[in-house]
């Protein structure tokens, strides 16, 4: 039995190697591409770029959402009105380009430019022009069609999979946003220069959706440290310097989960709650000392109740949203 197990073994291994040859010339670095390509759209997977590849704000670039532009080149008359829709199946890809109106006064001079994200990737092979109208648009090479503005960095031709950073001049992060397929998805921070949290919100392709929070720029230490030389703030972060070099990316994240787990707290100044780009659930916003001023519930975008509080008083005014 461990003989077959050990051929089994030596007759896999073979075969992996095998197979790394042909496919990736035996390059690492080719294979590290294939499988960052190939796990990009897969969150989940190891070594995925979504959780793995970190690059800096400076080289991302955020294009328009693909857009189709008629253009009549006639000297004397321009024609106009005509709506093109596109086209696309389930991976986004443009099938075709659908004339909803045809316009008016349109000659045979008639160009159709396509601009924004992957617009280098389109080709249009002929447009057909009668009486006037804008009948067809015939496409020569089908291309993604993205819907949304849409983020690539440095000069990559596919969308920006990962996380993309902003620091300050000593290293601090100041943002951080995760991207999928060049659209935000995941989790968006922003700090102060001293790494206090800013803000805290959530995307789902492109899209508000979850829970957004908004903070004050000031650290409550707990009430057990009051009376200390130093704030549990200040103690953290002198560990943190220990600790850290001053350009590590976790640093700031670690001296909030550990000010956090010792009792300190950031006082909220916006409570958001979002579903696709809708509000929907709860709307609440505080003063400094933690006051409520006011608490909105919103139902698919719509506001269903709206409460204002009077923080000189225990009692509130209470209405239904008309």
């Amino acid at each position: 039995m461990k003989r077959v197990l050990l051929i089994f073994l030596i007759t896999f291994v073979i075969f992996c190697g095998t197979a790394f040859l042909l496919l990736f010339e035996g390059n690492i670095k080719n294979a590290s591409n294939w499988w960052s390509s190939f796990s990009k759209d897969k969150h989940w997977m190891p070594f995925s770029p979504y959780s793995t590849r970190v690059e800096n704000a400076d080289k991302l670039k955020v294009k328009d959402s693909t857009q189709i532009e008629i253009v009549d080149r006639h000297i004397f008359w321009k024609g106009s009105g005509a709506i093109i829709l596109p086209k696309t199946n389930k991976d986004g890809t443009l099938i075709a380009l659908n004339v909803k109106e045809g316009g008016r006064g349109y000659s045979q001079k008639v160009k159709a430019n396509i601009t924004g994200s992957g617009s280098e990737s389109f080709e249009i092979k002929n447009i057909t022009v009668e009486k006037g109208h804008i009948k067809n648009i015939y496409l020569k090479s089908p291309a993604k069609w993205y819907f949304l503005p849409t983020a690539f960095w440095n000069n990559e031709s596919y969308p920006y999979t990962g996380l993309i950073e902003k620091k300050f001049t000593d290293g601090r992060i100041l943002t951080r946003d995760q991207y999928s397929n060049g659209l935000l998805h995941g989790i968006s921070t922003k700090f102060t220069r001293a790494g206090l949290p800013v803000y805290k919100k959530e995307y789902k392709n492109g899209l508000k959706h979850g829970t957004h929070i908004y903070y004050f720029d000031i650290p409550l230490n707990p009430d057990s440290n009051l009376k200390a030389k130093k704030t549990l703030w200040d103690e953290i972060n002198e560990q943190a310097k220990e600790k850290f070099s001053a350009f590590e990316n976790k640093k700031n994240e670690w001296i909030i989960e550990n000010f956090r787990l010792k009792g300190g707290t950031f006082q909220v100044r916006l409570l958001e709650h979002w579903k696709e780009n809708q509000r929907d659930g709860l709307f609440e916003a505080f003063d400094r000392f933690g006051n409520k001023r006011y608490k909105d519930e919103y139902k698919n975008g719509l506001r269903i109740d709206h409460k204002i509080f009077d923080k000189d008083k225990t009692t509130t005014f209470d209405r239904k949203a008309e």
